[in-house]
């Protein structure tokens, strides 16, 4: 099982075990030590470029039934957020605490893509995605292009447009061929006082 994992997640670390398992010659060990330093050359690479994808979601406007404000991606603004109101981060009712949360891709939902917050106290599954209220989630941050005239409400059509807003933001474009290598951050940030 071990293996399995190994295998899939880093393919050239598979074939070192697999080298490394095999007896051979001197002229074998020295090819095993080029692929290993080849490996290792290859890890660190991927570490050190990998970009940041920063989301910073401002809670411009809350209020008892809701909140609403903007969303950013690498500090520009590119629509509106919809959350439930603060209730003490009590599941099902509240919005989460406001803080800075690493994040990953999700595609197992119906649109196939979700950026999921890490780590959030006392939540599981807090994610950013599509819909139009506060009823539409249970902790979760949704987007639209317009907010209704209560600031509570995405203007129905407008969600869906946002949401593949933040997707190119993340891509690069509208149609991906692959998944960059970005470290998602997730920073949320309260109103401040006037």
């Amino acid at each position: 099982m071990f293996y399995n994992n190994i295998a899939r997640s880093f393919p050239k670390l598979a074939i070192l075990i697999a080298l490394a398992s095999c007896a051979g010659s001197t002229n074998d060990i020295d090819n095993r030590q080029d692929a290993k330093k080849s490996f290792a050359n290859e890890v660190s690479a991927n570490q050190t470029s990998a970009e940041d994808f920063k989301v910073t979601i401002f809670r411009e406007y809350p209020d008892h039934k809701c909140t609403s404000g903007y969303l950013a991606v690498n500090d520009n603004i590119i629509c509106y957020t919809l959350e439930k109101p603060w209730r003490d981060n009590q599941q099902n009712i509240s919005s989460i605490p406001a803080d800075t949360y690493n994040g990953i891709l999700r595609y197992d939902h119906n649109d196939h893509w979700r950026i999921e917050l890490l780590d959030v106290p006392g939540r599981t599954h807090i994610q950013i995605h599509i819909g139009n209220t506060v009823d539409d989630i249970s902790g979760c941050i949704l987007v639209g292009d317009r907010l209704g005239p209560d600031l509570c409400t995405i203007v129905g059509g407008t969600s869906t447009p946002a949401y593949s807003k933040l997707k190119s933001a993340f891509y690069g474009t509208d149609n991906p061929t692959s998944t960059p290598d970005k470290n998602i951050s997730v920073e949320i940030k309260d109103a401040g006082p006037e």
